[in-house]
């Protein structure tokens, strides 16, 4: 069995009907579900990307208190939550914004290196866009959140799995012989599957 690390978007493009590669995300999820007798790959999501989907409990408890179970955009989250839930074998955590607050409980190696890859992947991404003749806008920007899966990736030698492209600015480093992750690219991995 295949570890895989994946974030929230896999989840909320299985609930798009239409989108390209829908059956084959649909075989994928299938052979990553933990109920699956022939599961081919094991999901593992950051703890940051659970919460995007609302897949704690004081998300759903606060739902029904506050009275916003009709809401549809919070019955969305509850249907990608509980679709996560069933697939992801494991959570890891990354530095929460909370520990911001409490700098010396992040060792200053460690926020160093994070702001070094926070930089390195914008700047990569602007050249890229530069060379397209266009101009990187602020919400192009590539969040400090991704920066930390990206970390998180790397230190457990997982590669990832996303519909978010930006990933690709992460896989080369300066000075560095190998990639720094893996990123799966949706295209060629759903498409190729079974060789993976």
């Amino acid at each position: 069995m295949k570890n895989i690390l994946v974030d929230e978007s896999i989840f909320v493009f299985a609930k798009r009907a239409d989108i390209l590669l829908y059956s084959e995300l649909m075989r994928f999820l299938h052979l990553a579900d933990r109920r699956n007798p022939l599961r081919k790959f094991r999901l593992i999501m950051t703890r940051v990307s659970m919460m995007r989907l609302g897949a704690f409990p004081f998300y759903h408890f606060s739902r029904y208190i506050m009275g916003f179970k009709k809401i549809e955009g919070f019955e969305k989250r509850r249907r990608r939550s509980k679709a996560a839930l069933e697939h992801v074998g494991s959570t890891l955590s990354v530095p929460t914004p909370w520990r911001a607050i409490l700098p010396s409980l992040i060792p200053y190696h460690n926020k160093r290196c994070l702001m070094d890859l926070f930089m390195y992947a914008n700047e990569a991404k602007s050249s890229a866009l530069k060379a397209n003749g266009e101009k990187m806008l602020s919400w192009q920007v590539i969040p400090l959140e991704m920066c930390k899966i990206a970390q998180v990736a790397h230190k457990k030698d997982l590669p990832i799995f996303s519909f978010n492209t930006d990933f690709t600015y992460f896989c080369g480093l300066p000075h560095k012989p190998t990639k720094y992750i893996d990123y799966l690219n949706p295209e060629s991995f759903l498409l190729n599957i079974d060789s993976y």
